[in-house]
């Protein structure tokens, strides 16, 4: 929501006299309330505040929340908490619930809410929230992992935990997660990334991509470090570049970091892997062919143990040990520009030694050059260049090849 000012904040009801009426009705209809729109400013208020100060709904909005998040939660009523930057997402949260009030890496909880939270707090809160909030954090893993499972998988993710949770408690705890907080939808017997409702072109073709394949059904460490990262960077292959980046690039480790979770989210989302490649060495300046091969090594191997949505969360070393490649059909890399072109020249050779090959040809297209070397009056010169489909278009629109004159 949008603030209109900033004023000391002592209560919820404070925090929402800072917000416009028109982002307080937005609240009210994501949060399921009724029979709100005709009402006055300060009466709209008091109605969100009175609903999700309510015991029953405090319960099981507050129920997505783990230990670790529901101690944030009570240590920081009526204090502030001058939280570090793992905690940012959790203590956000908490602030999109309207629960918290955050800012310059403090959070607090209001004493209104603390009061209300008081209320609901006990054995069957805690025994209820611990089910529900791995629940939460399983369809997390569902949404960007697979794109959808039948309710089957989803209790095989769940059951992981030994809670021994039939499909009626599911769909019961489910039902009851705060609707602005949820993006996995049930159709059927299938629960679903709420984003393919509306896109069922992506969906069919996530499902093309999928085929037949199994469902990889990770650890329960697995699905704690993906909910807090929307990543799996903690593997050998992700932390041998991250090394070698810090190392040969003097990075820090947060900046290194970031490079390879966005990396994670390229590869895993099933993204251009050339256009991904190509991204991922903008970041640097190669020192000498040995950095360029080690590099290439460590990549290679990072991309192939990368868990794929189009795999349903396999990774393609994990798929290919189940689907072994025939004798002499190497991988081959398919090039998308002239800068990878450049890179990987040098390259090919130890790249063909790892069981991989270069494509240089099949995806470009030559086109003549003219140049004029002795002045606008001399010679004219015709050459021929390979352009690719990310290259800048030669016409000078500015815009990719393959979205202007090389759109086939």
């Amino acid at each position: 929501m949008n603030m209109k000012k900033s004023y000391k904040i002592g209560s919820i009801k404070d925090k929402f006299e800072l917000y416009n009426k028109e982002d307080i009705c937005n609240f009210a209809g994501q949060i399921g309330m009724h029979g709100y729109s005709k009402l006055k400013k300060n009466e709209l208020i008091d109605a969100v505040v009175d609903f999700i100060l309510d015991p029953d709904v405090m319960f099981y909005r507050l129920s997505i929340f783990d230990d670790r998040a529901i101690t944030i939660f009570e240590n920081s009523i009526s204090a502030t908490y001058e939280y570090p930057e793992k905690d940012h997402d959790i203590v956000a949260t908490f602030n999109m619930l309207d629960y918290a009030v955050i800012g310059d890496n403090k959070f607090f909880v209001p004493r209104d809410v603390g009061a209300a939270f008081m209320k609901v707090k006990g054995e069957k809160f805690d025994k209820y929230r611990k089910r529900a909030s791995w629940v939460y954090k399983c369809f997390r893993w569902v949404e960007h992992l697979y794109g959808y499972a039948p309710e089957d998988i989803v209790l095989k993710l769940v059951n992981l935990k030994k809670f021994d949770m039939d499909k009626e408690e599911l769909e019961d705890i489910y039902d009851h997660f705060p609707y602005d907080q949820l993006w996995t939808v049930k159709v059927d017997f299938m629960y679903m990334d709420d984003l393919y409702v509306d896109n069922l072109e992506s969906l069919r073709q996530l499902r093309m991509m999928q085929g037949e394949k199994d469902y990889y059904i990770p650890t329960i460490d697995e699905i704690e470090e993906f909910y807090e990262n929307l990543a799996l960077i903690s593997g050998k292959p992700y932390q041998d570049m991250l090394g070698f980046l810090q190392r040969e690039f003097g990075m820090t480790y947060y900046d290194a970091e970031d490079i390879l979770l966005e990396q994670w989210d390229d590869i895993s989302s099933g993204g251009d892997p050339h256009e991904s490649m190509q991204n991922f060495w903008n970041n640097f300046q190669f020192r000498d062919d040995k950095q360029i091969h080690r590099i290439v090594e460590l990549y290679n191997n990072l991309s192939n143990n990368t868990r794929m949505k189009s795999n349903r969360g396999f990774t393609p070393n994990e798929m290919a040990r189940m689907m072994p490649y025939k004798p002499g059909q190497p991988l081959t890399i398919v090039l998308g520009s002239s800068k990878a072109a450049e890179m990987l020249a040098k390259a090919a050779p130890e790249m063909r030694k790892m069981g991989m090959s270069v494509d240089f040809e099949s995806n470009a297209d030559t086109l003549p050059v003219i140049s004029m070397p002795y002045g606008p009056t001399g010679e004219q010169v015709v050459s021929q260049k390979k352009i690719y489909p990310n290259d800048q278009c030669p016409c000078g629109s500015g815009k990719k090849y393959k979205k202007c004159c090389g759109r086939k």
